[in-house]
């Protein structure tokens, strides 16, 4: 077995999400860069659908400072694991 493979499909480390709410129906996505994968939740599917993803957490963060909409600043113990 490969377990690069293994790791790769079990992997999920979400570090952003995003709530839309639109016409009283509300979706959550979580989103993990670091495995290019993002999950969604909403009242109407009864477990989570997760789905492949590319691109990255900057590209992201630019759409919505452009879109004005405001982004939660990095939790204080992950900002010391940055530096």
């Amino acid at each position: 077995y490969d377990s690069h493979q293994i790791d790769k499909d079990f992997c999920f480390n979400p570090r952003h999400g995003l709530r839309i709410k639109s016409e009283g129906k509300i979706a959550d996505f979580l989103i993990s860069f670091e495995c290019s994968k993002m999950q969604i939740f909403t009242k109407t599917i009864p477990k989570f659908k997760e789905l492949p993803i590319s691109g990255n957490a900057e590209a992201l963060n630019k759409i919505l400072q452009e879109h004005q909409i405001k982004i939660q600043p990095e939790p204080s113990h992950i900002q010391l694991f940055r530096n």
